[in-house]
């Protein structure tokens, strides 16, 4: 098993002992009212950053290590802050001729990109917290509880129960490629192709063998567990509050 992939990181904190379902509905209406926040509100932005500090310093969890998961997200914030700023107009800060571009860079787009890269690295930290906080399985039985069809969690919990099977088998054929190696880039991007190939053919077989032993022993489609999940007073609380301050937050930043 690969320990880097999986998310949830073991503790005792306030937010490890609650409901998954209290958690799941606070994280889904705290990236709600992120994303329904008006551009460039700043200190609305600025009191949801300290409502979620908050709730980082409550979970007791290791606070470096879920900042650089957080950085997960700079791959696909990268792409709008690079090319964002050029595409809307407002007070012109810069401007060149690059061939036949001509590149203006206006205020309105950079007050934007500030708010989505914000925007995105805020709902990155909540989402983040609520899988370090909790475990998948806990996380797919809450999301079973709250409706979510039983196929959808069903598929949830395969991917992420094989993902780890995968990157191991990924690891073993990566080991035996450097160990035979000796050609050049053109034999290099080859050999990743048959890895590839290998790896599909792997997951493939094992999946029905897998699948072939889970009807055997009685799989109908249904997770059960013998731990039953009990909301309490609470969780309870913690949604009513979380939801009500970050609503609170997000029509402030309207009317003001």
């Amino acid at each position: 098993m690969s320990p880097s992939l999986d998310a949830y990181l073991e503790g005792d904190g306030l937010l490890h002992r609650r409901d998954p379902r209290a958690k799941l509905l606070a994280t889904l209406a705290l990236v709600m009212a992120l994303v329904l926040t008006p551009v460039g509100s700043w200190v609305a932005l600025g009191l949801f950053a300290l409502l979620i500090a908050v709730a980082l310093v409550a979970s007791g969890v290791p606070r470096i290590r879920l900042l650089r998961r957080t950085l997960i997200v700079l791959p696909f914030v990268l792409p709008v802050v690079v090319f964002l700023p050029f595409l809307h107009g407002g007070e012109v800060l810069w401007q060149a001729q690059i061939g036949s571009w001509h590149l203006t860079l206006g205020s309105t787009g950079l007050v934007l990109v500030g708010s989505v890269a914000a925007k995105a690295t805020l709902s990155a930290l909540a989402l983040g917290l609520l899988m370090a906080t909790t475990r998948m399985s806990d996380l797919l039985r809450g999301l079973r509880k709250l409706g979510v069809p039983q196929l959808l969690t069903a598929l949830f919990g395969f991917m992420y129960r094989y993902l780890f099977v995968l990157a191991d088998e990924a690891q073993r054929l990566k080991a035996g490629r450097d160990v035979r190696y000796y050609g050049g880039l053109k034999v290099g991007i080859s050999s990743v192709g048959h890895m590839a190939g290998s790896l599909f053919l792997r997951s493939y077989d094992r999946a029905e063998r897998v699948y072939g032993a889970m009807l055997l022993r009685g799989y109908d489609g249904i997770y059960r567990s013998q731990n039953p999940l009990r909301i309490g007073l609470v969780d309870i609380l913690m949604v009513t509050a979380v939801a009500v301050l970050a609503i609170s937050v997000s029509l402030l930043a309207r009317w003001v």
